[in-house]
């Protein structure tokens, strides 16, 4: 299962539709987990869910930009509580 953050943006939607095509479970955090634009069979959380949504995930996506935080500065966030998630 991958986690995709952003799904229904210009950068986000490509991921998605790629690993929806490869038959891959998918789940997004989006703002609006509700929002109908969101492909069938995808699972949505919102941002404040994304610690449990990170459970059994293989993969990550995130664009830096969807955080607020210049990409090194994520990065280090990430890796700061990547062991804290699993």
């Amino acid at each position: 299962m991958y986690l995709v953050a952003g799904p229904t943006r210009i950068i986000g939607r490509s991921p998605v539709e790629a690993l929806l095509a490869q038959g891959a479970e998918l789940r997004v955090v989006t703002r609006d987990p509700a929002n109908r634009a969101l492909p069938a069979g995808v699972e949505a959380v919102a941002p404040e869910a994304i610690r449990p949504a990170l459970k059994n995930a293989d993969g990550l996506f995130v664009h830096p930009r969807a955080t607020g935080r210049p990409a090194r500065t994520f990065a280090t966030w990430v890796a700061d509580r990547a062991q804290a998630w699993s």
